[in-house]
């Protein structure tokens, strides 16, 4: 018997899985081709900047690609599969120094993954510098919750703001990131005295909206992080252990008393991902099932839980095993 235990805030239980292939795992639908866009007014005082680079996950799990389940009973919403944030701005000598942050939030072919900065003169386009993470980073995947670490370059000159995009999938690869290849979807009011100006923050990057509370009651995993951490041992590959980090975001009108969640692992050789239950499957005879009857919700709260398996996977060589965490539609067959 694998035993495992999860935790929700103060709250921790026990559980067993059957076997070593069984542990935890996460499934997730994401827009697959797109385009991201944020804009910023030029900043005007320097700030400290520290070298950018790969920023990896502590050993995180080799998946191709992953879908993460949301609500067994209404429509996916697609969503990007990347997460882009500009964590500096800062003058060196006459250049812009943009330090962009993404963040791979399903696993993502590196060629298929597109950044480009612009620099603006009101609201014309005067010079733009692309980065495919491929070349950046030279390897073939950015893994889910890997970072990556961007800098780029603008000559201040005129210039009175700056957009950042990334384009990724079929988007990518015919190079949509480009400035000039769309419109920018909002616009910084230009400012002629760049003292005026102000460094960009997180906030004001375009992010996906939480939906509004639905009719009745609903829940959704979303945020899911995985951990994966090799045990100690003489002679590499050594056993790795898993840690999952989900929310459990609910949003219904209504509270949600009680939930079930399953969890399995499943064998994916190179390239290649097993064929996971579908959404609003029943539990299958690869899944645990996880009791969460003490769990209470409020209309639109969020908690975060974390499941851990206690005993260490195998690591075999021609694949991996995926985890798979999903809701179960028996837990909200009332609802």
């Amino acid at each position: 018997m694998l035993p495992f235990s999860h935790r929700i805030g103060g709250l921790r239980r026990a559980f067993t899985l059957r076997g070593l292939t069984l542990a935890l795992l996460f499934s997730g639908q994401f827009l697959l081709s797109g385009c991201f866009l944020a804009q910023h007014r030029i900043p005007d005082t320097p700030a400290p900047f520290v070298g950018g680079a790969l920023i990896k996950a502590p050993h995180a799990p080799n998946i191709i690609e992953a879908r993460v389940s949301r609500t067994w009973r209404e429509p996916i919403r697609k969503r990007a599969p990347v997460e882009v944030k500009v964590t500096q701005a800062f003058f060196e000598e006459s250049d812009l120094k943009v330090k962009v942050h993404l963040t791979a939030l399903t696993p993502l072919k590196t060629e298929q993954v597109l950044v480009a900065v612009a620099g603006l003169q009101e609201g014309e386009v005067v010079e733009e510098h692309q980065q495919r993470l491929n070349e950046v980073l030279g390897g073939e995947y950015l893994r889910q919750g890997q970072t990556a670490a961007l800098l780029f370059s603008l000559e201040t000159g005129s210039l009175t703001e700056y957009q950042v995009r990334c384009s990724w999938g079929d988007s990518a690869l015919s190079g949509a990131a480009g400035a000039g290849s769309s419109e920018p979807t909002s616009h910084s009011e230009v400012e002629h005295a760049r003292g005026r100006l102000r460094p960009p923050s997180a906030e004001n990057l375009l992010q996906p909206e939480r939906p509004p509370l639905v009719k009745g009651r609903s829940v959704t995993l979303d945020n899911v992080d995985i951990v994966e951490t090799p045990e100690h041992c003489d002679h590499p590959p050594c056993n790795v252990y898993f840690v999952v980090h989900a929310d459990l975001v609910s949003g219904g009108v209504e509270p949600i008393d009680g939930l079930e969640l399953a969890l399995g692992l499943y064998w994916a050789t190179q390239g290649t991902l097993p064929k996971l239950p579908e959404i609003g499957a029943e539990l299958t005879a690869n899944e645990e099932l996880i009791d969460l009857s003490t769990l209470r919700l409020g209309p639109g709260e969020t908690r975060r839980i974390r499941v851990k398996v206690d005993r260490s996977v195998p690591v075999v060589p021609g694949g991996s095993f995926i985890p798979h965490l999903r809701i179960l539609p028996s837990s909200l067959s009332e609802y």
